[in-house]
């Protein structure tokens, strides 16, 4: 139970995100791939700096996961260009409720494969439950509901990279969590996400790509926010719930309540209203936590 509870709070710091990058009064630093590399660098160093000081134990080289550590970063390179490229093809609520809900049925799909056996009904009525809740409350996290492109193949390759790429992401770190710290895991897991990124910037736009104006001290400390709290400490939390949850789908599914979050945030701080649907569509995400909660306490309950 405790594993859900965790990626909920993961969940609930990236709903913030939107947010807090509204506030950036500078368009350079909030660039989506700008602030994807900035977030994190920030969230790997404090990540990393917190293991050092911590002195959490470390394998040795021959232990350590460099492969699963290449496969996170990679991952999250891709989920981060293929989003940004969704945006650009398909359209923002599309990409958004595809690349929400896909990763979670892909890693059920592989969880249901590598165990064997079928995942708690509990926990497939909970991802369909919401999964209906991100469509009818997506809209309302400042998005355009007719803004969405024309999905063609190029589109439905985009979403299926990004959908594909977060999913190995989390079977990633799952696998990391076995010989690594949840701080480890998370903070280098960020770092080769962050190279990877670089790397693509680098190969998009050069040297210039990463020329900017110093920011503001407002946008500094929403910076901060962004990459420290929001990304570090979310990736913390959705590692160790990953590694605390009893199937790599139960605790990725828990994930599903970040359109809710965005939404309400977004009424609550930016004064967007609320729509019927947009209501009982956050309600079904809540719904969904409750029916993870009580397939984990069943599960619990069976051990003992």
């Amino acid at each position: 139970m405790g594993g859900v509870l965790l990626v909920c709070v993961a969940a609930i710091l990236w709903g913030t995100v939107g947010v807090a990058s509204s506030f950036m009064s500078d368009p350079g630093v909030a660039d989506p791939a700008v602030m994807g590399l900035v977030r994190t660098t920030l969230g790997a160093s404090v990540l990393i700096a917190g293991a050092v000081a911590l002195r959490t134990p470390m394998p040795g080289l021959h232990q350590f996961p460099f492969r699963a550590l290449l496969v996170f970063g990679v991952a999250g390179a891709v989920f981060q260009i293929c989003l940004f490229a969704g945006f650009e093809r398909v359209g923002v609520t599309v990409t958004v409720a595809v690349t929400v809900c896909a990763p979670v049925v892909l890693v059920a799909i592989a969880d249901t494969l590598w165990r064997r056996q079928m995942p708690d009904r509990l926990v497939m009525i909970a991802i369909a439950v919401a999964a209906g809740g991100v469509l009818l409350a997506r809209p309302a996290a400042g998005i355009d509901a007719e803004a969405a492109g024309t999905i063609d193949a190029s589109g439905v390759g985009v979403l299926a990279a990004a959908s594909i790429a977060f999913a190995v992401l989390a079977l990633a770190a799952r696998s990391m969590s076995g010989r690594l710290h949840p701080l480890g895991v998370a903070g280098f897991g960020l770092a080769a996400t962050a190279l990877a990124v670089a790397g693509f910037l680098a190969l998009e736009r050069g040297a210039a790509g990463f020329v900017l104006a110093p920011p503001s001290g407002g946008d500094l400390m929403i910076l901060a926010y962004v990459g420290i709290v929001a990304t570090g400490g979310a990736y913390l939390a959705f590692v160790l719930g990953l590694h605390r949850g009893r199937s790599a789908a139960t605790g990725l599914a828990a994930t599903l309540i970040e359109p809710g979050i965005a939404a309400v945030l977004a009424a609550v701080v930016l004064g967007e209203q609320l729509t019927r649907p947009e209501v009982s569509g956050c309600l079904l995400m809540l719904a969904a936590v409750v029916l993870l909660f009580a397939a984990e306490r069943r599960a619990l309950r069976g051990r003992q």
